[in-house]
């Protein structure tokens, strides 16, 4: 599983909520959560949706890294290393 395709499941997922920045690295430092683009249970919904589609679990004490969370890149780090321990 390769970065740009994490990248793509969350972005596909926050467009249907709103604008997000163009340029890719703006992008992955767009704090989501800070400026009101989803809410808390917009967050479970993101990471239901993120376990569907890459078949994993995002155990509880990785969700407690709020600040990695917090960006889109710091989602996509998350999700690639569950994805490589699943392996």
């Amino acid at each position: 599983m390769n970065r740009e395709k994490i990248l793509s499941v969350i972005v596909d997922f926050l467009e249907k909520r709103g604008k997000l920045p163009e340029d890719k690295n703006k992008l992955l430092c767009y704090r989501y959560m800070d400026v009101g683009h989803i809410d808390s249970f917009g967050m479970v919904q993101l990471m239901m949706s993120i376990e569907d589609e890459f078949d994993i679990e995002l155990q509880a004490e990785n969700l407690e890294n709020v600040e990695g969370l917090s960006t889109v890149g710091g989602l996509v780090d998350l999700v690639e290393t569950r994805v490589k321990v699943k392996r």
